[in-house]
């Protein structure tokens, strides 16, 4: 009988037929629960039998409890050969399962349980694998997470109301579309989540993604903040001619489905560490963050005006006359109105061509015209 090494993500060992036991009827499913720290069987647990279904999910279609000496076993007559399957223990509110299996291609399968336990300091990432790909309204980013449990006990986190927080993962402010692909993301707050899988010993995966809008590209890069004793961050950027320097470690160009990235590489990484990966935006980009500002001037220019009407009034500048006053009033219900009309971006975008005048030198005479109203503009 031969273990085998625990398949990711479920803290389970099966054993192969190796010649060590006589056959068994290829419509049973026999096996145990073991303790692994105690290294003893464990009587009186729950264990499921599950097999997959159309939905690409799986069903439960029998359970069984383990026997004074955690054995268990599943039988005829909804088995047969060759049939997939996985198996669930169930122990101290943690479960414990096996990937898919095949009726008949194991002598027995050992379900290995474990203590719980909510202390972090056994918890470490192999590998934090980010991949950066910069598109044309922001950031498309994927993280996949390979951590290890180096205790002997099951990593269970706390429990916040009904969550149950496990895996801290750090987020970039202002990310959008966050979805999980491998695990069970929950928020718990605008920079954190967490997988909510308890983590047994061995090794775990996560992986999401999100979108990081043009907006919280200003600061020109990406910030990745280190929350575990990470063995290695493998960075894959696109578009990959992307350069960075020291500290990163240029590996070339790799191609995943059919996608390039620039390969980078930094190794050794303390919790708490904040890693900055300079990015390059695009031009269109860069434009939209610049006049995306630039455009809330006009409504802050009509507040100040109201402001100042509703409290001290107009301060006349001196040496203005009535009809001065007048001339100057309808150009600045024409300058609103001219700025309330402009796109900020595509205005850009037209060049010296477009038959608008630039927003800028709009909004340039009109501060003018609010200075001479006395109406303070310039603060605006």
């Amino acid at each position: 009988m031969t273990r085998l090494l625990r398949p990711w993500p479920v803290a389970v060992l099966s054993a192969l037929a190796a010649g060590m036991s006589a056959p068994v009827s290829a419509a049973t499913v026999r096996g145990y629960v073991l303790d692994v720290l105690r290294d003893e069987r464990v009587p009186g647990v729950e264990v499921a039998f599950l097999v997959p279904d159309e939905g690409g999910g799986v069903t439960e279609i029998a359970r069984r409890t383990t026997d004074e000496t955690g054995g268990f076993s599943f039988a005829a007559p909804f088995l047969s050969a060759g049939t997939p399957f996985a198996l669930t223990a169930y122990y101290r509110d943690l479960e414990y399962g096996t990937r898919n299996l095949v009726v008949g291609n194991q002598d027995r399968v050992i379900l290995e349980v474990y203590e719980g336990t909510d202390d972090p300091s056994g918890i470490h990432v192999a590998a934090h694998h980010l991949f950066l790909s910069v598109r044309e309204r922001g950031l498309e980013v994927l993280q996949l997470v390979e951590a290890e449990n180096h205790g002997s006990a099951t990593f269970v986190g706390r429990l916040a109301g009904e969550e149950r927080r496990v895996l801290e993962l750090a987020l970039p402010a202002g990310h959008l579309g966050l979805q999980a692909h491998a695990g069970a993301i929950v928020r718990a707050g605008p920079t954190r989540a967490f997988d909510s899988r308890p983590l047994p010993p061995g090794s775990t995966q996560a992986a999401f993604t999100f979108q990081l809008p043009a907006a919280a590209l200003e600061s020109n890069g990406y910030e990745h903040t280190v929350i575990y004793p990470t063995d290695r961050l493998e960075l894959f950027l696109q578009p990959p001619e992307i350069s960075l320097g020291a500290p990163f470690q240029a590996l070339g160009r790799v191609t995943i489905q059919d996608r390039e990235y620039g390969h980078f590489r930094l190794e050794g990484l303390a919790p708490g560490r904040t890693v900055t990966v300079p990015l390059p935006i695009p031009r269109p980009l860069r434009w939209a963050l610049k006049w995306a500002t630039l455009a809330l001037v006009p409504v802050a220019l009509v507040t100040v005006a109201g402001l100042a009407r509703t409290t001290a009034g107009p301060t006349e500048t001196p040496g203005l006359t009535a009809e001065d006053r007048e001339g100057l009033e309808q150009r600045r219900q024409e300058l609103l109105a001219e700025l309330s009309q402009l796109d900020p971006v595509r205005d850009l975008s037209q060049g010296q061509d477009s038959p608008t005048r630039p927003r800028h030198l709009v909004m340039v005479e009109a501060v003018e015209v609010y200075r001479r109203l006395g109406l303070d503009a310039e603060d605006a």
